[in-house]
C-alpha cells in the first residue's frame, strides 16, 4: 500500500460536496480520524477505511490509486501538452492542430487543472461565460471526444478513455505527470525546495534552473485570457516568481550570483514591476561585476514606480540599491523570510444553517468571472442586527476558502462598537509590519499609509477579513485596489458609502435553528424532545447566540420544561424589546440563573473590565481567589457559552473575550463593588507589565513613585519571554491605560505609559506610543496632575528620541524638567538630565553634555539608584572617548559603569555598557578584552529582541575581527549587521553599519570602497542632527583624497 495523501483526499471530499462529518459517517469512520488523514497525520490507514472511503467518494479505480500515491496513469500516445508560455499539443512528437478556440480553452483547461476533477459548469464558463448555448452539456461531450481523437488517435472504439476520464459530470487528464509542463515544474521545484532544505546547495540550483526551463513565456500566452486568468494560472505565476526569487537568493548565498541573472531577466521583462524580482537582479547582477548596469536597473526600476504608481521603490529594492551603491558583498538575502500573515482567529465547529450564505458568499468571491466584471477586488458587506451570527459566518467562510488565497490572510478586529473604535491607522500599520514593511518606514499620513497598503498587496492573492466595522470612512483606507485581493467586512450598517456588494444576514429559519440546536445539545432526546426544541428554538428568534446560551443551559442540567418557562416568563418581562434583542436578553437571563454565584459576580466584573479581551488570571483577581478557583469560575462560564476563547494566532494564544450582547447585558447589573474588583486587575497589570519591562528597558522611571496601590497577589519574579509578553498584551494595556485616563486615574494611567514605554520604543510602534502620551498627559495637565504630565512628557521626549527628533526633544525635556521639579519628584528629573545631556552631545553641545552628565551622576548618587550611576558612567566615557577624544577617562567610567551594572547582567543597560566599554578597547586595540563583551552583549540583544542593538553589536565584533585580521569572518559579521540594519528602518543605524565596513575596508588598504561607504554615511548624517559626526566623516573623505580635513570633497 502507498502513502495516503491527505491534500487529495480533501480536494475529492469539497468536490463531492461533502463536510468532514458526513464523509466519516458515511466511511463509518470517527472525524478525528478522517481530519488527521487530511492533515497528514495519518498516511497508512486501515485498508478497510480507505476501501470505505473510496466508496463514499464514489472512486473509479484510477482514483483509488492516486489517493494512495500510486499513478494509474497511461500515456499510449506519448503525448505532450504545454502551457507555460503558447499552448502546444503534441501526439509522439508531432504538433496536433487545435482547430477551434473552445477546444484550445477545454484542453488548456484541463492541463492546468491536473490535480483535480474540472465540472461541467466551470467548463461552461471558460467556454461561454454567463450565456452557454441551448444543449451545452451536449455540446461539450463533444468537444471531450474530439480531444480524445486528436490526443489517442490510435484507441480503438473499446478501449478505455485514458486520456481525459469522467467522473460524475466532470473531466480530468488521465496523462502522467510528467506529460504536462507545468506538472513538471511544479514537480521540480518541490524537489528542489527539498533539496535545498537538506543542505544539497548544488541539486537545488541545478533542479531550480531545471524548473525555470520549463517556461517558455507567460501562461498560454497569446491565449484571450479566459483560461490564463484563472487561479490555477495565478498560482503558476506566483510559484516561477518564487522559485527565480529563491533560485537568486540561494545562488548568492553560494556566491554564484551568475546561475540567477537569466532566469530573472527574463521574469523582470515579462512583470516589469515586480520589486522583489528586480531587488535580486540588482543584487545579482552587481554579484557579477555589472554595477553600472545593477545601478541603471535601479533608476529604471524608480522611474518606472513613480510614472505608472506614483510610489517609489519597496525598502528590498532601495536596501538592494544601497548595497550596490556601497559595495558591499551582496550575499545576504533582501528579505527573505517574512512570513505569510495568517490571522483569520478560529471558528466555531457547530455552524449550520448557513448552506445558502455560504454558498452566495462564497460563490461571490471564489466563482468564475462575471459577464463584463472588471479586474478588481471583490469585496462584500455582511451586516445584519446584533447576534445574528456575522462573524461566525464571515470566519467560516474565509477559512473555507482561504486555500485560494496562497499569499496568506489578513484580519483585524475593528470594535466597531465599542466605545472606541480601533483608530484606523494602527490597522494600517498592523497590516504592513505584517507585510513586511519595517516599522520605521511605516509613513505617519493615514492616506500614505493607505497607498503603500496597496502599494503592498500588489502582484498578491491574498484574503482581508474586517471584523466589526463602524463607519465606511473605517473600512476605505484599508480596501485593496488589485484584483486577487478580496474582502469580508462585517458591520450592524450596511456601509452604503463604500461601492461593494452587500449581504443581508437574516436570522436563521426553524429548521436551521433546529439543526444548530441538535448540533449543540447532540442527538440524545432525553435532553430535549422535539416539540419543546422547537420551543427553545422560537424563543430564540433564529439567532446563533442566544441558541448557543440556551443549548449550554440544557447541557449542564436544566431540563427543557424548565428552560422554556424562564423563558417565557423573561419574554413576558421585557415585552418592549424587539425579537432580536428579546431572544438574547432571554437567554442571557436564563443562562445567569444556572450559574453559581461566584461566576455571576464574575460575569459582571469581567464586563466591566475595558480591554476586548482578558486573560485568565484575571478571573482570579477580579473574584479576590486562588488561581485553581478563578479557572474553575472561567470553565464554568466558558461551558455556558457566556465567554469564548479570543482566537488562537500568538497575539491571543491565551485569551477570552465576551460578545458585546452578553457584555452589555452584563454591564446592566455592575455594582460598586464590581468596580472596585476591576480596579484591583488593572492595578495588577500595571504591577505585572512592570515587572516585564525591566528586562527591556535600558532606564526608566520608576513606578513606584506614582503611589500606586500594591497588589494583593504574587507578581511573578520573572517572565520568561518580555518581549513575547507584551505582544500579547499591549492591545489590553493600551485599553486599560484609555480606560483610566478618561476617568481621572492619571496616576495609574502614567504607570502604565511607563511599562509600555520600553516595549513600544523597541517595537517602534509609533502610533499607538503617540497616543498613549498624548492621553496621559491632555488628561494629567486638566486635572493638574503635575506628576502624571511629567511621567508623559519623559515618555514624550524617549519617543522623539527614537524617530531622531533630536532638537525636537529639547523643549520637551526641558518642560519635563519643570514638572518633576513642581512635583518634587528628583528622581525624574534626574532621569530627564540624563536625556538631555544625550540631546547636547547628538546637536553638538559637548561641554554642556558633559556638565549635565555630570550633573547626572551626582544626582543618582545622592538617590542611592546604582544602575542610575552606571548609566551616568556611561555617558560620561561616551562623551570622553568619542567627542573628547580623551580615552583615560573614558575608560575609567566605562570600568566603572560595567561594575555598577554586574548586579543584572541580563538587562539591557548591561548590554550597552558593554557595547560602550568593547568600542574603547577596540581603540586602544585590546581586542581580547572586547571580544567576550560583544558575544555576550550580543547574546543579550539579541534575547530582548533589539535589532538597533544587535546591529550594534555585529559593527564592532567585525571591527574586532578585522583587527585581528580575521577579514572573511568579518566581512560575514558586518554583513549580517547591514542587512539587520536595513531591517530597522533608522537611518543612523545604517549609517553606522557603512562606517564599519568602511573601516573592514580601510583594514584591508582597499580604497574605493572606503570612499563608497563613507558617502553613503554622509549622505545619511546629513539628514539628522549629527553635525560633528558629518564632519569626521567629511574629514576622512578629505584625507583619503589627499585635501586637509575641513575642506569638502
Amino acid at each position: 500500500m502507498g502513502v495516503l495523501r491527505g491534500d487529495l483526499l480533501r480536494k475529492l471530499r469539497l468536490t463531492a460536496g461533502l463536510t468532514q462529518p458526513q464523509l466519516a459517517v458515511l466511511a463509518d469512520i470517527s472525524v478525528r480520524a478522517l481530519r488527521d488523514m487530511e492533515q497528514g497525520r495519518v498516511t497508512r490507514p486501515h485498508p478497510g477505511s480507505l476501501q470505505r472511503l473510496a466508496s463514499a467518494l464514489d472512486l473509479d479505480e484510477s482514483e483509488r490509486l492516486s489517493l494512495i500515491g500510486r499513478s494509474h496513469a497511461v500515456e499510449p500516445d506519448q503525448v505532450s501538452i504545454g502551457v507555460l508560455g503558447p499552448l502546444t499539443v503534441s501526439v509522439r512528437g508531432v504538433r496536433a492542430p487545435i482547430g477551434s478556440v473552445a477546444q484550445q480553452r477545454l484542453i488548456g483547461l484541463l492541463a492546468l487543472e491536473t490535480d483535480r476533477l474540472v465540472t461541467v459548469e466551470e467548463i461552461a464558463d471558460v467556454l461561454w461565460h454567463a450565456q452557454p448555448p441551448h444543449g451545452w452539456r451536449n455540446r461539450i461531450h463533444v468537444h471531450v471526444s474530439q480531444l480524445r481523437k486528436l490526443l489517442q488517435p490510435r484507441r480503438s472504439r473499446q478501449a478505455p478513455d485514458d486520456v481525459i476520464r469522467a467522473h460524475g459530470g466532470a473531466y480530468r487528464l488521465g496523462l502522467s505527470d510528467g506529460t504536462v509542463d507545468a506538472s513538471r515544474f511544479v514537480a521540480l521545484l518541490t524537489s528542489a525546495r527539498k533539496a535545498n532544505q537538506e543542505d544539497k546547495v548544488g541539486r537545488a540550483l541545478s533542479v531550480y534552473q531545471e524548473a525555470l526551463a520549463c517556461w517558455r513565456g507567460p501562461v498560454l500566452a497569446g491565449s484571450d485570457g479566459r483560461v490564463s486568468g484563472r487561479p490555477a494560472a495565478d498560482a503558476l505565476r506566483r510559484e516561477r516568481l518564487a522559485a527565480a526569487c529563491a533560485l537568486a537568493d540561494l545562488a548568492g548565498e553560494a556566491g554564484q550570483q551568475d546561475q540567477a541573472v537569466m532566469w530573472l531577466q527574463q521574469i523582470a521583462v515579462e512583470d516589469p514591476l515586480h520589486e522583489g524580482v528586480h531587488s535580486r537582479l540588482i543584487v545579482a547582477l552587481a554579484g557579477t561585476g555589472q554595477q553600472s548596469k545593477a545601478l541603471r536597473l535601479y533608476r529604471d526600476m524608480r522611474k518606472r514606480l513613480a510614472d505608472e504608481l506614483g510610489v517609489d521603490p519597496a525598502e528590498e529594492t532601495q536596501a538592494a540599491y544601497r548595497a550596490v551603491l556601497g559595495n558591499a558583498t551582496v550575499a545576504a538575502r533582501v528579505r527573505r523570510d517574512v512570513p505569510k500573515p495568517a490571522q483569520l482567529p478560529m471558528t466555531t465547529s457547530f455552524f449550520a444553517g448557513r448552506d445558502a450564505a455560504t454558498a452566495r458568499l462564497v460563490d461571490h468571491l471564489r466563482g468564475a468571472p462575471r459577464s463584463a466584471e472588471i479586474p478588481a477586488p471583490r469585496i462584500v458587506v455582511v451586516h445584519g442586527m446584533p447576534g445574528v451570527g456575522k462573524t461566525e459566518l464571515a470566519l467560516h467562510v474565509a477559512h473555507r476558502i482561504r486555500q485560494s488565497y496562497p499569499d496568506g490572510q489578513l484580519f483585524a478586529d475593528l470594535q466597531g462598537e465599542r466605545e472606541h473604535p480601533m483608530p484606523v491607522e494602527q490597522v494600517l500599520s498592523s497590516f504592513l509590519r505584517s507585510l513586511g514593511v519595517p516599522a520605521p518606514e511605516i509613513p505617519p499620513d493615514v492616506a500614505d499609509r493607505a497607498a503603500l497598503l496597496r502599494s503592498s498587496l500588489a502582484g498578491r492573492r491574498l484574503l482581508m477579513v474586517l471584523d466589526d466595522a463602524k463607519t465606511s470612512d473605517q473600512v476605505l483606507p484599508l480596501l485593496p485596489a488589485d484584483a486577487g485581493n478580496d474582502v469580508i467586512i462585517t458591520s450592524r450598517n450596511p456601509l452604503v458609502e463604500l461601492p461593494v456588494t452587500r449581504y443581508l444576514l437574516e436570522p436563521l429559519p426553524m429548521d436551521g435553528s433546529l439543526t444548530v440546536l441538535a448540533q449543540l445539545v447532540g442527538a440524545d432526546e432525553t435532553l430535549v424532545e422535539p416539540a419543546a426544541a422547537a420551543r427553545i428554538a422560537a424563543f430564540c428568534a433564529g439567532l446563533p447566540l442566544a441558541l448557543r446560551i440556551a443549548a449550554a443551559r440544557l447541557i449542564t442540567g436544566t431540563s427543557a420544561e424548565d428552560l422554556t418557562r424562564t423563558l417565557d416568563d423573561s419574554r413576558n418581562r421585557l415585552s418592549e424589546l424587539h425579537s432580536g434583542q428579546l431572544a438574547v436578553r432571554s437567554s442571557l437571563e436564563s443562562s445567569q440563573r444556572g450559574l453559581s454565584d461566584q461566576a455571576q459576580v464574575a460575569l459582571r466584573r469581567l464586563a466591566a473590565l475595558p480591554t476586548h479581551a482578558f486573560p485568565p488570571w484575571s478571573v482570579h483577581i477580579a473574584m479576590d481567589v486562588q488561581p485553581p478557583t478563578g479557572t474553575g469560575i472561567l470553565a464554568e462560564l466558558a461551558r455556558a457559552h457566556l465567554v469564548t476563547p479570543a482566537g488562537k494566532d500568538d497575539q491571543r494564544a491565551h485569551h477570552h473575550s465576551l460578545h458585546d450582547l452578553v457584555r452589555l447585558h452584563a454591564l446592566d447589573q455592575v455594582t460598586k463593588d464590581d468596580l472596585v474588583a476591576v480596579d484591583n486587575v488593572l492595578i495588577h497589570w500595571f504591577h505585572l507589565s512592570s515587572a516585564a519591562s525591566r528586562p527591556l528597558a535600558t532606564r526608566s522611571l520608576p513606578g513606584e513613585n506614582l503611589g500606586i496601590p500594591a497588589t494583593k497577589h504574587s507578581i511573578e519574579a520573572a517572565i520568561a519571554d518580555p518581549a513575547g509578553w507584551f505582544d500579547r498584551e499591549h492591545r489590553q494595556l493600551i485599553d486599560a491605560l484609555s480606560h483610566c485616563a478618561e476617568r481621572g486615574n492619571t496616576r495609574l494611567a502614567a504607570g502604565l505609559l511607563n511599562a509600555l514605554t520600553p516595549y513600544l520604543r523597541n517595537r517602534y510602534l509609533t502610533d499607538e506610543w503617540r497616543q498613549c502620551v498624548d492621553l496621559v498627559a491632555a488628561r494629567a495637565e486638566d486635572n493638574g496632575d503635575q506628576l502624571a504630565w511629567a511621567y508623559a512628557l519623559e515618555s514624550d521626549v524617549r519617543l522623539h528620541l527614537r524617530t531622531a527628533k533630536v532638537r525636537d526633544a529639547l523643549p520637551l525635556a526641558e518642560e519635563a524638567l519643570t514638572r518633576f521639579e513642581q512635583a518634587r519628584d528628583r528622581h525624574g528629573h534626574v532621569q530627564v538630565l540624563y536625556h538631555l545631556q544625550f540631546i547636547q552631545r547628538r546637536i553638538g553641545h559637548t561641554a554642556d553634555a558633559l556638565d549635565t552628565a555630570n550633573e547626572v551622576l551626582r544626582g543618582f548618587r545622592d538617590l542611592g539608584d546604582v544602575l542610575g550611576q552606571a548609566a551616568a558612567h556611561q555617558a560620561l566615557g561616551v562623551i570622553n572617548r568619542e567627542y573628547l577624544k580623551d580615552l583615560d577617562p573614558a575608560q575609567h567610567h566605562l570600568e566603572q559603569a560595567l561594575g555598577l551594572a554586574a548586579i543584572d547582567t541580563t538587562s539591557s543597560l548591561y548590554a550597552q555598557i558593554s557595547f560602550s566599554l568593547a568600542s574603547l578597547y577596540v581603540r586602544q586595540d585590546r581586542q581580547e578584552k572586547a571580544e567576550p563583551l560583544l558575544v555576550r552583549g550580543l547574546e543579550l540583544m539579541r534575547a530582548n529582541d533589539d535589532p538597533v542593538g544587535t546591529a550594534a553589536m555585529l559593527n564592532r565584533l567585525g571591527d574586532v575581527m578585522a583587527a585581528q585580521g580575521r577579514y572573511d569572518q568579518a566581512a560575514a559579521v558586518l554583513q549580517e549587521a547591514l542587512l539587520t540594519a536595513s531591517q530597522t528602518g533608522q537611518r543612523d543605524v545604517h549609517a553606522n553599519a557603512h562606517l564599519a565596513l568602511y573601516r573592514l575596508a580601510k583594514s584591508r588598504g582597499r580604497t574605493s570602497e572606503c570612499l563608497q561607504h563613507l558617502h553613503v554615511a554622509a549622505d545619511i548624517y546629513r539628514t539628522l542632527d549629527a553635525p560633528l559626526t558629518l564632519t569626521d566623516v567629511l574629514d576622512e573623505i578629505a584625507r583619503i583624497n589627499g585635501l586637509q580635513p575641513g575642506v569638502a570633497p
